[in-house]
């Protein structure tokens, strides 16, 4: 009757938790140790067998057993964690399983006891105690050396968009309906596992069918200025359903991984599977390092670059990724300088050579050669300018014939890109700067903010204000922060 019920009281005791403190429901390794331990006892606790039924069994069986049984019981923990794992960390394990195999002996056997027995020599004799504490601690070098070698496997675990909270709710719903119907569907641990699996994987499969045949379109292009720190990148949703990545962001340091943090969260979560277009403005760290991780991930059918090289293994890298995965490359030059995407026009102002040149000038910097392109929507209007400069804006400027809509500021609000025809050109209505916090750079720097303040555009900061969201029809705007409600804007005239 007790084991009948231990579902009941994992329940109530999870319940009795959340009482105590309701921001647990929202707590992954709550939530995980939760859920593990509900496979653990509910599932692979009602079908392995007793310590008592191996005494008539021989010792190669008993080991054939003993890893059945690690297998089975990690495997129930994997099934009742899976959408949970999903959701949170936007993959999904395919071989986890194998660490186990390592773990649990390692743990059992060697780690516990060392470390115990440390414990208890310690009261007695301290010096005497660390030994025993070193070779427990050998031992969990040797569980994170297996385990970085199992992740290390090509294809150990693949990326996906999260499932909808309304799955997570409807899956977990079904674990509790047939643990408790288990004995009345003649249902065992097993056989429950495997049916979570199936409504699992059909879920994926609806999302998959959803995203290629029904997509919603509701005449919108939507502006993601994403939150990397001192770094651009832009992700833009096309309204015929395409998009566009420009640049990722950076930590020059190396001490980051932009893209494996920031951006693949971020295009998971607006449930993308593939990227049209991949746009790098110039190959500097905090524009370039951000878009290895989603090169490595996503299919990429367009590359836009500027054909500005520049020895660095890491620019190497990406254009490595994107040539194996059979990514066209697409420059622009003065015969060739604008092309659509549905009822949006992309036109690129700079770089732009006669087409037996060089995509760039040679005689300017990297920043000056970023690629400055101008997308427009109706009345909207967005100019992408990279880091370009004094010099480089002495060239875009004349090539602005209007005020835009929304500029994102160059070299994240540099002094060294004021250059005033460029400014009284773009006139932006909103002017975005992307920087971060505490860099030793201090962008955007006063004069800056100053300026664009008298040229009467409202300044949004990705370091204060996160994500910065911009979705238009055409004739007006929404603009929605990471925290805050959406706020509706009127185009300027022409």
């Amino acid at each position: 009757m007790l084991k009948s019920k231990s579902s009941h009281f994992l329940t109530l005791a999870a319940l009795a938790l959340l009482l105590q403190n309701h921001q647990r429901i929202d707590d992954v390794g709550f939530l995980l140790s939760f859920f593990a331990t509900y496979g653990l006892v509910c599932l692979a606790g009602t079908t392995i067998d007793k310590p008592g039924n191996y005494g008539h069994r021989g010792i190669i069986e008993r080991v054939l057993l003993f890893l059945w049984q690690i297998l089975f019981t990690t495997w129930c923990a994997f099934v009742c964690t899976l959408p949970i794992i999903h959701y949170f960390f936007f993959k999904v394990p395919l071989i986890g399983q194998i660490t186990n195999f390592a773990a649990i002996p390692l743990v059992s056997f060697w780690i516990i006891p060392w470390a115990s027995a440390a414990g208890i020599i310690s009261f007695f004799s301290p010096c005497l105690a660390q030994y025993f504490l070193f070779a427990a601690l050998k031992g969990v070098e040797i569980l994170i050396w297996f385990c970085q070698k199992v992740v290390a496997i090509p294809y150990s675990f693949i990326y996906l968009p999260p499932p909808p909270i309304w799955e997570l709710l409807l899956y977990y719903l079904l674990l509790g309906l047939l643990v408790n119907l288990k004995e009345q569907l003649k249902l065992t641990g097993g056989k429950i596992t495997w049916l979570l699996l199936l409504v699992w994987l059909l879920g994926r499969l609806l999302f998959w069918v959803e995203i290629s045949f029904f997509q919603p379109n509701d005449g919108k292009m939507n502006i993601h200025f994403l939150a990397v720190g001192h770094g651009d990148a832009v992700f833009i949703e096309f309204p015929d359903g395409k998009n566009m990545l420009i640049d990722g962001g950076g930590d020059y340091r190396g001490r980051l991984d932009t893209g494996k943090r920031h951006i693949l969260p971020f295009l998971l979560t607006r449930q993308v599977t593939k990227i049209d277009f991949m746009m790098l403005s110039h190959p500097h760290p905090d524009h370039l390092l951000g878009l290895l991780t989603p090169a490595s991930i996503f299919p990429v059918q367009w590359f836009i670059h500027s054909d500005q090289t520049v020895e660095w293994n890491k620019y190497d890298h990406l254009i490595n990724l994107l040539k194996k995965q059979g990514t066209s490359f697409l420059r622009f030059n003065k015969s060739f300088n604008q092309f659509s995407i549905g009822r949006v026009n992309l036109k690129v102002l700079h770089p732009l050579r006669p087409p037996n040149q060089p995509g760039y000038y040679p005689q300017l910097s990297l920043n000056d050669n970023s690629l400055v392109i101008q997308i427009q929507y109706g009345q909207f209007k967005l100019l992408l300018t990279g880091d370009i400069e004094e010099e480089g804006q002495k060239i875009v400027a004349p090539l602005i014939k209007e005020p835009v809509t929304v500029l994102k500021v160059p070299h994240h609000g540099s002094e060294t890109s004021l250059n005033r025809d460029f400014l009284y050109a773009a006139k932006p209505q909103f002017a975005v700067i992307q920087c971060g916090r505490h860099h030793n750079f201090n962008f955007p720097r006063p004069r800056v903010v100053e300026t664009y303040n008298f040229l009467g555009s409202k300044i949004l900061r990705t370091d204060q204000l996160g994500l910065i969201s911009i979705s238009t029809d055409g004739v007006s705007l929404s603009l929605r922060l990471r925290q805050g409600a959406e706020t509706w804007y009127r185009l300027n005239p022409d």
